[in-house]
């Protein structure tokens, strides 16, 4: 799953890809991460994954990524990789 998560991030992160392939892109890595995006927030590489899904998903991805990791949000500023996803939901959620 995680592997596939990040095969996913690839291609999602890169510029040359249109916005209509980053929305299925994100709608299949939301399948993917749903039920574990507070282990994934405490991890470098998927840490990563969930930040982008943040950053090009739609409204109501943001809102599911919010709503799961909401009770870990204190915990994850003050951690090393976690940070960083509180930041994106904070400027792009």
């Amino acid at each position: 799953m995680i592997q596939r998560s990040k095969k996913i991030w690839e291609e999602l992160r890169r510029h040359d890809v249109k916005e209509s392939k980053k929305h299925e892109l994100c709608t299949e890595l939301m399948g993917f991460v749903k039920g574990t995006m507070k282990e994934f927030a405490f991890a470098h590489d998927t840490a990563r994954v969930l930040q982008c899904l943040v950053q090009h998903g739609s409204p109501g991805q943001k809102d599911e990524v919010f709503e799961e990791v909401k009770d870990q949000i204190c915990l994850m500023a003050r951690s090393k990789y976690a940070k960083f996803l509180v930041k994106k939901l904070i400027v792009y959620g």
